[in-house]
């Protein structure tokens, strides 16, 4: 795997001039202000691991992990420097030297089995009832642990769903408004959403379905292996890489739907680096050009029907970091918040700003998630909105412990959640109007 060999980054890193750009958008430096929390600094101790001047201590595991993979430096970069391709060589190449650790190593193989992980959580859904609520951080503040479901989506909804009727023509320019079938579509739901907010995927489910798209909810999907390839265990990772890409390819689909931007941007770009050189990088690169975001194939695939329900709320959007940065989706999700009657969007400052979740960055580095966090808070409550809305379940968590840190808690959804009530509103209105 090119993408990940230390060797092969050679010509990357020295297109990086030092000019200090990243500096001036990466969140962790503008907490720390030391070099190490900036790109720059980190290409700097790549060049060392390269050169030899660097061993692999733990030391330099901490600088390297010191990272949220926002990817808000690479467009500010003037020289195109990838950044986020050096962090994944480097960190594989301290696994490969170093090894991940006898927790991690248990965890990811689990994550690599299905079933392993359904019985883990099955057990540890059984038992939360006996677990604390919360946990301290150490820093004055504590950390609530999300609850489990009490059924998964794949508990609820795994198998095939019925094309529901068509509710008249599609938009100009829309899947729905040719002579062609209607699309069938196979749901990617991920850890987040199968395990901690299936709403979310009833909610995905429940607008397709309202779109007259057939929806297929595979039931052998598993993790997309991010946690695993962020850590440097690129092997495993492209192991459950190749896992997900035979499971979605056995489909007969005309699209895959993601919203999860972390899973998005895993089908969409991780697994054809995970997979380069191998004989399933055609699939993957397959899997990637029918891969969308569901935001993105609502308005610009299939160009959905507007809701008629109102829902008098006043929201805020934040944009998450792989799927604004990483996807390019952001128009589409506000897009979609326009067009529900009486929703009104009120833009925050900085909305494509890291809020410090980042998975498991803000167990290892609480303080810094927190200080990050604290910025979006108040950039939230600058808007006066009633509820905030975002597109991923990772920034979902880490939205409402900002909320619930500031005093200022409001109800966070995802976009699709709020499109999926304005329907049922209108049909409940249809079903009043028809009863009078």
């Amino acid at each position: 795997m090119k993408h990940f060999d230390l060797q092969a980054i050679t010509e990357e890193l020295v297109r990086c001039m030092r000019c200090g750009n990243c500096q001036a958008v990466c969140p962790i430096y503008k907490e720390i202000r030391r070099e190490v929390g900036a790109a720059r600094g980190k290409i700097r101790l790549i060049q060392g691991l390269i050169q030899g001047e660097a061993g692999t201590s733990p030391e330099m595991a901490k600088s390297l992990d010191l990272c949220l993979t926002c990817g808000a430096c690479q467009p500010a970069c003037p020289c195109g420097v990838d950044f986020g391709r050096l962090l994944a060589a480097a960190r594989a190449h301290l696994v490969r030297r170093r090894g991940l650790g006898t927790v991690k190593s248990m965890a990811f193989r689990g994550l690599r089995s299905p079933r392993l992980t359904r019985l883990t959580l099955g057990l540890g859904r059984r038992a939360q009832r006996f677990w604390p609520k919360t946990f301290p951080t150490g820093l004055g503040r504590s950390r609530t642990i999300p609850p489990l479901a009490p059924k998964t989506l794949l508990e609820q909804a795994g198998g095939w769903h019925r094309r529901a009727p068509a509710f008249g023509g599609g938009r100009p320019g829309g899947w729905r408004s040719t002579q062609e079938p209607a699309p069938r579509v196979a749901y990617f739901a991920g850890c987040s959403i199968n395990y901690l907010f299936p709403e979310t995927g009833l909610a995905v489910i429940e607008v397709l379905l309202a779109n007259a798209v057939e929806v297929l909810v595979p039931k052998d999907q598993h993790c997309c292996g991010t946690p695993v390839r962020v850590s440097g265990e690129v092997e495993l990772a492209r192991e459950m890489a190749v896992s997900t890409i035979q499971t979605l390819a056995s489909e007969a689909v005309d699209a895959v739907i993601t919203s999860c931007s972390t899973c998005g941007e895993s089908l969409r770009r991780s697994f054809i680096e995970l997979t380069e050189g191998t004989e399933q990088a055609a699939a993957a690169r397959k899997l990637a050009s029918k891969t969308y975001d569901i935001s993105e194939f609502l308005v610009d695939i299939i160009h959905f029907r507007p809701s008629r329900g109102r829902i008098d709320a006043s929201v805020t959007y934040h944009d998450p970091c792989h799927l604004n940065r990483g996807l390019g989706v952001s128009r589409q999700p506000r897009e979609i918040l326009r067009s529900i009657p009486g929703v009104r969007l009120i833009e925050m400052s900085g909305a494509d700003r890291c809020c410090g979740g980042a998975g498991t960055f803000t167990l290892s580095h609480p303080g810094l998630s927190e200080a990050i966090g604290d910025k979006k808070g108040a950039a939230i409550a600058a808007t006066g909105a009633d509820r905030v809305v975002s597109a991923c379940p990772a920034c979902r968590i880490q939205l409402e412990e900002i909320l619930r840190w500031s005093g200022r808690w409001a109800p966070v959804r995802h976009v699709v959640e709020l499109l999926a009530k304005s329907y049922r509103l209108e049909k409940r209105s249809e079903a009043e109007e028809i009863a009078q």
